[in-house]
């Protein structure tokens, strides 16, 4: 007896290993009626780092560094799930313990390199973070790595989700994991490393992993398949892939399951069955139908889906996917930026995009992505889509913001122009001047701007005399009956622009008109358009005095560029002057009618205060401005 207790004592705590592969022959002999079908994950999985997919910036690195004997002591692998985290760390022990190393290459046969693959070796623990994440347990490893490793060269520790640790829990492991024995190693897994502290992760070698491409996916399943006799079409293999969302083992594991579904040749019609998923061509089709206001079109793919007991929440991420991705190709987005989606794919999303507006794709894209809690958490997903469509069916379609000022600069230019001639001129300067009771009306009448703060007030007015007759523009052309234009010391009045009061003389008049059409030389039509309400309030030889007269976000964007204005008005008058920029102007004392002319009332509403906190608090834009017909009649 005692013999036997201490040949028992010598397996134990002598000869481990002995027992355990005692154990392993055990669960592979042929008559072992426990043995359970090894899923593809596990069969297939990576035994050395060539066979890692897609993750050589981790690799190369972890094969210089043994090579060079330079592993760190702690080391921490972090990425999405089923992109080799743990795989790596398993084949670093090898590389470490195998009886030919350290080597980047273990040999897959030695004592050390089988059971550290089988899991089965007492050098190596492979510990999960969510089950052992008490400071008890930490404390135990603690006591447990002052001894030395049974038949290796290190003792390595294996910590999967290292994450879900509790911070005592860290907190006991900080002095251990800073200065551990020479025999020790510490291998930590996550998904989440920002859940990590600070303190833990300035104590690791850090190696993030990426997701893995399609392509990449791809052509590892085939290989599998060739290996399995399975026959499957690339097509079927993509949506495997792009089910995947990058991660090898979710691709296996579907993979697994598909050929357990078909029980033969494996269909493309079996692997959309099983996913749920909708077509390409099914897609394509329904989101042609949005874009181009075919609602009835639209809502009746809903109902076939529905009826085909599709999952509409799917398909509606599905369906941002489709529209993010023809934005990205109908703006020339280079492939690389485009998630899992695959080169052959591209020709199809060029074809749909090509008649296609890339501002109706950003519109829908937009209320899509606002609704989609709303979808994600809906108890009837095909109403709360039919809700979506009916929305998106009472939006109109968006201009541009260049073509939104090319159309208010031709209102403009229909409304007032800026210098009449011919005929215009003749009855302009034939117009009746108004009399000194209407100008004292009009004097007297209050300011048309608000006084939300003092920089919207008016810098200053002028008042003219009762018996001041209106002047004329001075025209090109031969006409009889234009009046001389006043002396340069005399107020100037704009006739084409009645809420602008000018103290310049006569050779101001089309300056701001020079401006602008400078600007557009310059191929910046936007600040062009920005100026269309300005008004040049003074010019002197050094000095240009430029009223901006817009709204607040516009009169922003204008003094964003103010040393281009400067540039621009000194290469117009032809030498350096003063650039000086004032919010508004003050209340025209020419106006002739009591109602404003279209083209200011478009003015008053974007220099509204409300129009421009509206605007500010929603983060929108003017799309247009609509004058009632008793409105703008004068």
């Amino acid at each position: 007896m005692p013999q036997l207790k201490k040949s028992l004592q010598w397996i134990l705590y002598v000869r481990p290993h002995a027992l355990i592969q005692s154990v392993q022959t055990f669960r592979i002999h042929p008559d072992n009626r426990c043995m359970s079908y090894l899923v593809l994950a596990r069969k297939y999985r990576p035994q050395t780092f060539e066979e890692i997919v897609q993750q050589e910036h981790v690799t190369q690195t972890l094969i210089h560094a043994i090579e060079a004997d330079r592993v760190a002591h702690a080391i921490l692998f972090s990425g999405p799930r089923g992109t080799g985290k743990t795989t790596i760390a398993r084949i670093l022990a090898k590389a470490l313990n195998c009886e030919n190393g350290p080597t980047p290459r273990p040999c897959g046969v030695c004592p050390s390199c089988t059971e550290i693959a089988s899991g089965l070796t007492v050098d190596v623990y492979e510990i999960d973070g969510a089950s052992n994440n008490s400071v008890d347990q930490i404390r135990d490893l603690r006591e447990n790595i002052v001894y030395l490793p049974v038949h290796g060269r290190y003792k390595i520790y294996i910590i999967d989700e290292v994450h879900m640790l509790s911070m005592a829990a860290f907190n006991a492991l900080l002095k251990t994991l800073e200065e551990p024995p020479a025999h020790i190693k510490f291998f930590f897994a996550t998904t989440e490393p920002q859940k990590i502290p600070a303190t833990i992760l300035s104590r690791c070698q850090r190696h993030d992993l990426k997701r893995i491409s399609i392509s990449a996916i791809v052509d590892h399943l085939k290989q599998i398949a060739s290996a399995e006799s399975i026959s499957i079409s690339d097509t079927s293999l993509r949506l495997i892939a792009r089910e995947a969302t990058g991660g090898m083992r979710d691709a296996l594991s579907l993979l697994d399951q598909v050929i357990s579904f078909s029980q033969g040749t494996i269909s493309d019609t079996d692997v959309l069955r099983l996913f749920g998923v909708v077509d390409e061509e099914m897609l394509t089709t329904f989101t042609d139908a949005l874009l181009n206001g075919q609602t009835v079109a639209a809502l009746e793919g809903i109902h076939r889906l529905h009826e085909a007991g599709k999952d509409l929440k799917r398909f509606y991420v599905d369906c941002m996917n489709r529209l993010r991705n023809l934005l990205l190709v109908k703006l020339g987005v280079s492939l690389d930026v485009m998630d899992m989606v695959t080169p052959e794919e591209i020709d199809g999303l060029k074809r749909q995009a090509a008649s296609l507006d890339a501002i109706r794709i950003r519109q829908i894209l937009d209320l899509l992505h606002r609704e989609e809690p709303t979808i994600r958490y809906a108890s009837n997903p095909r109403l709360s889509l039919e809700m979506v469509i009916f929305r998106w069916a009472e939006i109109r379609p968006a201009l541009s913001v260049d073509r939104l000022i090319e159309a208010i600069e031709q209102a403009a230019r229909n409304l007032s122009p800026s210098i009449p001639s011919g005929e215009a001129a003749a009855r302009l300067s034939l117009s009746p001047v108004p009399s000194p009771q209407q100008t004292q009306t009009i004097q007297e009448r209050p300011a048309v701007y608000p006084e939300a703060s003092p920089s919207s007030r008016p810098v200053h007015s002028y008042k003219a005399p009762p018996d001041e007759a209106k002047p004329s523009c001075r025209d090109t052309s031969d006409s009889p009956v234009l009046a001389e234009a006043p002396a340069a010391s005399e107020p100037y009045r704009d006739a084409d622009a009645p809420s602008v009061l000018k103290a310049t003389a006569p050779q101001t008049n089309d300056l701001l008109a020079r401006i602008r059409e400078r600007l557009v030389q310059m191929q910046n039509p936007s600040l062009a358009g920005f100026l269309a309400p300005a008004q040049v309030l003074d010019q002197t030889e050094e000095r240009i005095v430029l009223a901006l007269n817009a709204a607040p976000f516009i009169a922003a964007k204008i003094r964003n560029n103010e040393t281009l204005l400067r540039r621009v008005c000194s290469e117009v008058v032809g030498k350096t002057v003063d650039l000086q920029l004032i919010e508004t102007v003050p209340t025209s004392e020419t106006q002739t009618s009591e109602n404003p002319k279209p083209i200011d009332l478009k003015t008053l509403a974007l220099n509204h205060p409300k129009v421009s906190e509206i605007i500010e608090i929603f983060g929108g834009s003017v799309v247009d401005i609509r004058i009632p017909a008793k409105e703008a009649s004068p």
